[in-house]
């Protein structure tokens, strides 16, 4: 296991090596992250070995040096260390595949990273932090804040770091409450958040240490198009206040842009009516062309119904799959090409959803499956299948047959 202090850099060597000829260029990352996918330090290659990967020789070992700086103020704690190739040009991942051949995300768990306590806290100025405040709450100081956007859509998830000092050592766990005020004040939503990592209590901190805060703030799914703002207030072990809630102001404001909704079931070409885990219903979907050609692109349209509001957003999974059940085509990604994270749908909402599937040029030709699901990104799980007595019958739905021709 490695370790290493808060704000300081850990040199490592990757190594790779080709399995085929590339004839694409790939730079090389090494995130760390916790258990919530927060990213806390992170190193990037554009030469990983030395020189471009279109150079790499299959089957030669290319040492790819990084120094992994971590973050001024990180909580001490154990943390994952992930590394993955992207397409220089254009910033997509490269797919790490499972054992089926199918993608399980663009990066690998390699090891594990123990983040200690520095021996001095860091200068301020290091945290560059991207708002100062400097509030006062009891025994400890908002030194600042920063939103990674001030445009979303209801159901989309913020990330919100706040940035701490502790004045004294703390005599209890304190969290905060992180709360959306309409235009008129009124508080729409309040979420309570550990101070700053729940891996890492608010009582173990000492005198003088500075410590920032990852927190992934999720928009209720039912706001209407509008400028809210985030207030925040520091609740002690039993959740009262300390001191006033600190509004954030024009640097907390979020533009919310709410999208059209429909109810209505539209006509479709197949009809399905497949429930997965109580969550959404998969009514239907059009294919076209049915009848398909290698080069050609298939173009899939799932119809969605919420059932209920779901705190947890899902990606959609739509693979073409061959008499041996392997992956030859797919389109992954959360629903309407990333804009309808499942966390912003309403009861009762119907959701067009359209996924293209690029086949490749040779292709063979013949009789094909498409697989359609439901899956949390993060864990890899898929959302069950229910029958009518709600029992697990399947974790995906198949579609009509596909043909592929000459």
């Amino acid at each position: 296991m490695l370790t290493v202090e808060g704000g300081a850099a850990l040199p490592l060597n990757l190594y790779w090596t080709a399995d085929a000829p590339l004839a694409t260029e790939y730079s090389s990352f090494l995130h760390l992250v916790d258990d919530e996918g927060h990213r806390w330090g992170q190193s990037d290659n554009q030469h990983p070995g030395g020189y471009p990967t279109v150079r790499w020789r299959p089957g030669e070992y290319n040492r790819d040096a990084h120094t992994l700086r971590v973050l001024p103020g990180t909580p001490p704690g154990d943390y994952t260390l992930r590394a993955g190739l992207i397409v220089r040009t254009t910033g997509a991942g490269l797919d790490v595949l499972d054992e089926r051949g199918a993608p399980a995300g663009t990066s690998a768990a390699i090891g594990t990273v123990t983040v200690t306590r520095p021996q001095q806290p860091p200068p301020v100025e290091a945290l560059d932090m991207p708002h100062h405040l400097n509030v006062p709450l009891g025994d400890l100081t908002l030194l600042g804040m920063g939103l990674d956007r001030q445009r979303a859509a209801p159901g989309e998830t913020l990330l919100l770091t706040l940035y701490w000092r502790a004045e004294r050592a703390l005599p209890q766990d304190y969290s905060v409450s992180v709360q959306v005020l309409n235009k008129n004040g009124g508080i729409v939503s309040a979420t309570i958040l550990p101070l700053a990592a729940k891996f890492y209590p608010a009582s173990e901190w000492i005198a003088g240490e500075i410590v920032q805060g990852q927190h992934w703030l999720t928009l209720p799914a039912n706001l209407d198009s509008d400028a809210y703002t985030l207030r925040l207030e520091l609740l002690d072990i039993s959740t009262r206040p300390v001191g006033k809630p600190v509004s954030f102001g024009q640097t907390g404001q979020v533009t919310v842009i709410s999208p059209e909704r429909h109810m209505a079931i539209p006509s479709m070409e197949y009809r399905l009516n497949t429930n997965f885990g109580t969550r959404a219903t998969l009514l239907g979907y059009d294919l076209e062309p049915e009848m398909a050609r290698p080069g050609e692109t298939l173009r899939l349209t799932l119809y969605w119904r919420a059932e209920r509001v779901m705190t947890r957003s899902y990606a959609v999974f739509t693979h073409l799959l061959d008499a041996d059940s392997h992956i030859v085509a797919q389109h992954d990604g959360l629903p309407v090409e990333w804009s309808r994270p499942t966390t912003g749908w309403l009861p009762g909402e119907v959701i067009a959803d359209v996924h293209l599937l690029d086949l490749k040029a040779d292709v063979p030709p013949g009789e094909y499956l498409l697989e359609v699901g439901l899956y949390n990104a993060e864990t890899n799980v898929r959302l069950p299948v229910l029958d009518m007595a709600g029992q697990i019958v399947e974790d995906r739905a198949l579609l009509a047959p596909v043909s592929v021709e000459p």
